[in-house]
This record gives structure tokens, C-alpha cells and sequence, in this order.
């Protein structure tokens, strides 16, 4: 079950002396919620942007209150933009650069109800561009218009952009499940490997499915707990295509755990 928690947000020139607290909108950006904190006016008109000027060097610092259960607990984030760290109860347990990775941490049972923060870097430059200009994006995933364009002024997003949410989990849980796939030569047949780490009881069943751009399961299998990885092949392929060079299919992949009682206890797709 997701569980979602109210967020405060709070700013830095050091990354030493913060700002006091104000309250933060996740998923948002660190730039709107200053601006509502401090009334600044829309962004969209005239010149506002200018009021903005700075703040893409702040380090920017959220922080939540960590749910109390009494399950397996984990925090997810679909994204985070862009360099930043995560701290518990005081503690670095997690560092990452760049924005479209998720994120997922366990969260250790004695760390319930504790503090978990997100500390956002300042915007990446690189450092010999031209100041004030979009060439200053060219070593990051960033979107460059954000560094401002003809039809864009500059604000540079950062901050919690995506999805973010803790998670409980029973005593059985997917840990981790990553799949990759190679074509043949002639575009035929895919070999298809799944990692994966499932912790779980003896009695429980790991069913893995793989289902056609119609819907139709192509593929099933009841995987051992002891492997963490298969690997099998799919042939009569419908290929995925680009715009205009045919029909972008699409095959599902899904993984679960069902106990003794055939009961869903987790999955991921």
C-alpha cells in the first residue's frame, strides 16, 4: 500500500545555514514553492524570471516524517532533479545525479517514525561555459531550455519532480526485478532474461507472464527462489516501431508473489 506524507522544504547558499521551513509540494519544484512562500508574482509575465535569479545555486532541502508500521517499509521516487543526497534520522544512506532514475530505499524498522530528508545540489554547470547561457547544460540529462531560450527564460528546475510515496510491504516482497531482452539477427526471436530477488517463504509462488500487444499471455512460468535469474526466448515477434514506420507494440511483463492460500502479496509489471 502506498503512503503518501506532507513535505517541507527549506534553502541554502552553504548547504550549512538553512532557511526556515516552509511548506513543500511533492511532486512540484523547488523554485514554486519559494515562490509561493515568498509571494513572488507568475513567472509567465514580463520580466518576474529575474526574481528568480539565484536560486539555481541554492542547495534545497526537503524534509518528511517517516510513517510507523509495522511491515516492511520503503520509500520510492519515480524522480528527483538533479544531483542530491538522502538522510535518515540524520544518516547519508543514499546518493544519486541525474532525474529520471528512480529511486528505492529501504527503510530499517528502528527508522520509523524518524526524519527522512532529500538535500537537492545546485544546478549543474559546466564550469568553462559561458555564464548565464544554455551552454552551461552541456555535461547533464537536463532539458537545456530550462537555461534559458529565445521563447524560455531561464529558470533552472530542480527539486522532488516526480511520484514519491513510501511503500508497506508484507513478510513476502519483490526486492528488486530487472528484465533485458536481445534480438536475433533477422529480428525474429528475443532472448529474454529476468533478474530477480524475491524475498519470500518456502510455500510461496513466484509466476512470472508475459503478455502479447493484444493481451494474449505468450509466456508463463513459476520461477525457483534460489535462481534470481531465468532466461528463456520469444519468437513471432510484433516488432515496436517509430512514428510513421508502423505500429509501436508493446509486450507486458509481470512478476508476483501468491502465497499458500493463492492470495496476491505482491507484484510488479
Amino acid at each position: 500500500m502506498k503512503l503518501y506524507t506532507e513535505w517541507t522544504l527549506r534553502y541554502s547558499k552553504d548547504k550549512k545555514e538553512y532557511s526556515e521551513e516552509f511548506k513543500a509540494t511533492v511532486p512540484g519544484g523547488c523554485q514554486l514553492d519559494y515562490a509561493k512562500y515568498k509571494g513572488l508574482p507568475d513567472d509567465r509575465f514580463s520580466d518576474n524570471t529575474l526574481l528568480y535569479g539565484g536560486l539555481e545555486d541554492y542547495y534545497w532541502k526537503y524534509d518528511t516524517v517517516i510513517p510507523v508500521t509495522n511491515k516492511n517499509l520503503f520509500f520510492y521516487s519515480k524522480g528527483i532533479d538533479y544531483e542530491f543526497e538522502i538522510y535518515i534520522d540524520g544518516e547519508k544512506c543514499f546518493y544519486q545525479e541525474g532525474m529520471f532514475s528512480e529511486v528505492k530505499i529501504k527503510i530499517p524498522t528502528e527508522k520509523h517514525g524518524k526524519v527522512l530528508e532529500v538535500v537537492i545540489f545546485p544546478a549543474p554547470k559546466r564550469k568553462d561555459a559561458e555564464k548565464g547561457t544554455r551552454r552551461e547544460a552541456d555535461r547533464c540529462y537536463k532539458p537545456p531550455v530550462c537555461y534559458g531560450w529565445d521563447f524560455h527564460p531561464r529558470i533552472i528546475t530542480q527539486g522532488i519532480w516526480e511520484e514519491t510515496y513510501f511503500v508497506e510491504k508484507e513478510e513476502s516482497y519483490i526486492n528488486d526485478c530487472k528484465l533485458t531482452y536481445e534480438l536475433n539477427d533477422t529480428f525474429t526471436v528475443a532472448t529474454v532474461k529476468v533478474d530477480y530477488d524475491v524475498i519470500c517463504k518456502n510455500e510461496d509462488k513466484i509466476y512470472l507472464n508475459i503478455t502479447n500487444p493484444s493481451g494474449k499471455v505468450v509466456y508463463e512460468k513459476n520461477l525457483k527462489i534460489e535462481e534470481k535469474e531465468f532466461v528463456f526466448n520469444l519468437s513471432d515477434l510484433e516488432l515496436w516501431w517509430c512514428h510513421n514506420y508502423g505500429k509501436p507494440n508493446l509486450y507486458l511483463f509481470n512478476l508476483q508473489v501468491i502465497d499458500a492460500n493463492q492470495n496476491l502479496v505482491d507484484e510488479i509489471s
